[in-house]
């Protein structure tokens, strides 16, 4: 059932009344822009093409929400609850949305350029053909997300759990994953020219046809990786460890590499 709401000038009217809860509301294209929406319960309604730029919805309740080519760019989303949400093709660039949970969210082909996601919650998200270029991922929560053919150049993902992840075909061209878990991940075909790998985790994972032309992988934990059919032209391997399962290309230079049995 839907809210009884039937304007974007109503929702506001009632929120500036003290009214919060406002769930199964349904304002497609609506022009929201700078709404202050704080702690607002829309959860399970539909924002479709609307217009949020600018908006304040920190701590908001959105779980379930259809927000499907909205424009968020610049809006406020600090520990926002969007789990489940619709938000394929939507803009948040510049958007704040550190702390926010958006586990299993649909986040295809939306745009979060130079977007704030800082220890948020995006575990097991569809983010495939996602772009991130210049977003901060620090400490965000990506495990088991499809990041496949996702746009992540020059982001930030230190400290990042992409563990199980699905990054094939992606471009992290230039990102720092300094100190990341990439255990078990998916790599394959994934462009990871003058990535920052240092102290990262990739044990487990599937680099075959993933280019890693300059990248560093200084003291990286490369136990059970598949890197033979990896290009590694001129990565920095310094102090990396690997093992018996480790596959390196055949003409592979290991002395940098330390040996774990």
């Amino acid at each position: 059932m839907t809210h009884g709401l039937y304007s974007a000038t109503e929702l506001m009217s009632r929120y500036r009344q003290g009214e919060r809860n406002f769930p199964d509301l349904h304002l497609a294209s609506a022009q929201l822009q700078g709404a202050d929406l704080a702690e607002a319960n829309l959860q399970n309604g539909s924002f479709k093409h609307a217009d949020l730029t600018g908006a304040d919805l920190v701590r908001a309740n959105l779980n379930g929400v259809t927000f499907s080519h909205a424009k968020l760019i610049g809006a406020d989303l600090l520990g926002a609850n969007l789990g489940k949400a619709d938000l394929s093709e939507a803009d948040l660039s510049l958007a704040n949305i550190s702390g926010a949970n958006l586990q299993g969210a649909l986040l295809t082909l939306a745009r979060f350029g130079g977007a704030n996601l800082s220890m948020a919650n995006l575990q097991q998200a569809d983010i495939s053909r996602g772009r991130f270029i210049g977003a901060n991922l620090f400490e965000a929560n990506l495990s088991e997300a499809n990041l496949g053919e996702a746009i992540l150049g020059r982001a930030g993902l230190s400290l990042a759990n992409l563990s199980r992840a699905n990054l094939s075909g992606a471009n992290l061209g230039d990102a720092n994953l300094s100190e990341a878990d990439l255990s078990g991940s998916d790599l394959r075909h994934a462009n990871c020219i003058g990535v920052n790998f240092g102290r990262a985790s990739l044990a487990g994972s599937k680099c075959k046809g993933a280019i890693f032309i300059g990248a560093n992988f200084f003291e990286a934990r490369l136990e059970g990786a598949d890197l033979e059919a990896a290009d590694l032209t001129g990565a920095n391997f310094y102090g990396a460890t690997y093992d018996r399962f480790t596959r390196l290309p055949p003409s592979f230079d290991a002395s940098m590499l330390k040996f774990l049995g």
